[in-house]
């Protein structure tokens, strides 16, 4: 018989499947079930994730309030464990939900602290990552010098490091940005 919290990760493993596939009724159901057991046996670390699982699932549903709720319970948890890359993940993903629901100034924090965290940490591919969102938020702001400036920094650390995801985004962005400055 595999351990309680394995047949926990087994429900979150078969939620992501669902996920990936567009089902997000029935992944939410499974990390739910994951959650419950995590929360049974006060596995943090699972708990922390099994919030996240389920405010991904609830952005994806455009339920932006019930994706916070879930997000801020993970990012606990990550902050007081002093998992930084997890919790700039999380700021990250709570900035997204405060940028669909129109909230630029804590969109535009909450980006900050995860780029912070993972310059704090020194990963590059997700300093690069953050980078270009980040541009992409002045970009929606028209704010076309910041923006520049946030992708220009992402390109160059992508290039750096070979990141081709992010070196795809940041050309992307680039482009979007040059193409709206020439509208104006």
């Amino acid at each position: 018989a595999l351990p309680i919290c394995g047949i926990a990760s087994a429900h979150n493993d078969i939620g992501y499947n669902f996920y990936n596939e567009g089902n997000y009724s029935e992944a939410l159901k499974d990390y739910k079930i994951a959650l419950k057991i995590y929360e049974d046996s006060n596995e943090r670390q699972g708990l922390s994730y099994a919030y996240n699982n389920i405010g991904e699932v609830y952005q994806k549903l455009n339920n932006f309030t019930e994706a916070l709720n879930y997000y801020q319970q993970s990012l606990k948890i990550k902050e007081e464990d002093g998992d930084k890359y997890g919790s700039a993940w999380t700021y990250t993903n709570i900035g997204e939900i405060y940028d669909r629901m129109s909230n630029s100034e804590e969109s535009l924090n909450n980006y900050l602290t995860g780029l912070k965290l993972f310059e704090g940490i020194d990963d590059k591919k997700d300093i690069a990552a953050s980078d270009n969102k980040i541009g992409e938020y002045y970009l929606k702001q028209n704010k076309f010098k910041m923006a520049l400036e946030y992708e220009s920094k992402g390109l160059e650390l992508a290039k750096e490091i070979g990141a081709k995801n992010e070196l795809i985004n940041a050309y992307k962005n680039l482009a979007l940005t040059a193409s709206k400055m020439k509208k104006i």
